[in-house]
């Protein structure tokens, strides 16, 4: 470690204890290409409460074995597309509380096993159209605290698998009436603290799983009286 105590670089190979390995909640402003290379066996990593702004694109290659990595409270505001290539056994990415601004269309490519993806308290206005193209297993997706706009209508098309959806506390004003078809397992929809100002009496057909809607603090001054038909398990609303 230099003087400063930023950078981390190991003067001796690193073993994970029980395939865990934990550099959270220290002053780590970078690390060296090389600091996890040979941990094969390696499952989880926790970087989170740093102060790290880049990431080498091939920082974590080899690590074929890891399942959770905890990126978030950091202060990174880009990622390279590839950064995540290799990694087929990841099932939970954290990458909140970061600064991220844009998100590569193939950045979450061969992350098929992801289950929790958390991108919410960045500064994300805008995300392609298939970005989440592929990420079939799916079940928690959290976008919320960032500027999202707009939202495609297509953008969730495959996520049957998903229960989570989080898009509270952006600057969404509009939906389709199309956005949530598909997602046949919803079982939490957010969307608190928008812009939106109508909904169509059809937006949630089909969300017959979903038991928590939120949709306080927004522009809304009339529903449809047959909007929430068909939500036979809502709970919370």
């Amino acid at each position: 470690m230099h003087d400063d105590g930023r950078f981390y670089q190991p003067k001796q190979a690193l073993q994970p204890w029980h395939g865990c390995w934990s550099l959270n909640e220290n002053e780590i402003s970078a690390l060296d290409v090389n600091i996890f290379q040979g941990l094969t066996s390696l499952k989880i990593l926790w970087l989170y409460g740093n102060q790290i702004e880049t990431l080498d694109v091939n920082l974590f290659n080899g690590l074929t074995a890891l399942t959770t990595l905890s990126l978030w409270g950091n202060k990174i505001s880009a990622l390279d597309v590839n950064i995540f290539q290799g990694l087929t056994s990841l099932t939970d990415l954290w990458l909140y509380g970061n600064q991220i601004e844009t998100l590569d269309v193939n950045l979450f490519n061969g992350l098929t096993p992801l289950t929790t993806l958390s991108l919410w308290g960045n500064k994300i206005s805008a995300l392609d159209v298939n970005i989440f193209q592929g990420l079939t297993s799916l079940t928690d997706l959290w976008l919320y605290g960032n500027q999202i706009e707009t939202l495609d209508v297509n953008l969730f098309n495959g996520l049957t698998a998903l229960t989570t959806l989080s898009l509270n506390d952006n600057k969404i004003s509009a939906l389709d009436v199309n956005i949530f078809q598909g997602l046949t397992s919803l079982k939490i929809l957010w969307l608190s603290f928008n812009q939106i100002e109508t909904l169509d009496e059809n937006i949630f057909n089909g969300l017959t799983a979903l038991t928590e809607l939120s949709l306080w603090g927004n522009k809304i001054s009339a529903l449809d009286v047959n909007i929430f038909q068909g939500l036979t398990s809502l709970k919370t609303l």
